[in-house]
């Protein structure tokens, strides 16, 4: 356990958005997995984050870590993300805490030549969005009706309009 450290609240942001599923992985210098997330990240209500946890192996002080993200499309399809933040290792250290997490942001790169980001549904260049709710839709801006939210606003919820104060 020498060589071991942990980071028991890390934040994930992939174009500026707080991501909750995917998978987050850690790489030493060696490419080598030092840490790993794979089942997505835990809400935490008192610090109104989503958190992943990680425990980190090195068998060096000081070795750079790198951390990579699974971003998951809604079709199940995915992309791996370079993150862009580092940790340098230190045996025994414990970075991050619900309140104050480590922050990890990325960017999804473009898919071609021409600048084209992949939408929700895996596709170079579509034009399907995710709604309010997560539900991948065609279309080509993220601001049509969502007939999923109901007159309360609420994703899925039951409310009918005769029940709402709109």
């Amino acid at each position: 356990n020498d060589f071991r450290a942990s980071i028991p609240a890390v934040q994930v942001f992939i174009d500026r958005i707080e991501q909750s599923g995917g998978q987050l992985a850690a790489f030493g210098e060696d490419g080598v997995v030092s840490g790993w997330d794979g089942d997505g990240a835990s809400y935490f209500p008192p610090g109104d984050v989503n958190i992943y946890e990680l425990s980190l192996w090195s068998n060096s002080e000081g070795e750079v870590i790198n951390f990579k993200y699974y971003y998951e499309f809604s079709d199940g399809n995915g992309v791996i993300v370079d993150l862009n933040e580092t940790y340098t290792f230190i045996a025994q250290d414990i970075v991050g805490d619900g309140f104050a997490p480590f922050i990890l942001t990325g960017e999804l790169l473009p898919c071609d030549c021409l600048g084209n980001l992949f939408d929700c549904n895996a596709d170079c260049g579509g034009t399907a969005f995710e709604d309010d709710c997560s539900i991948c839709s065609e279309g080509n801006t993220g601001h049509e009706p969502n007939s999923d939210i109901d007159c309360n606003g609420d994703c899925f919820g039951f409310a009918e309009e005769d029940d709402c104060n709109v």
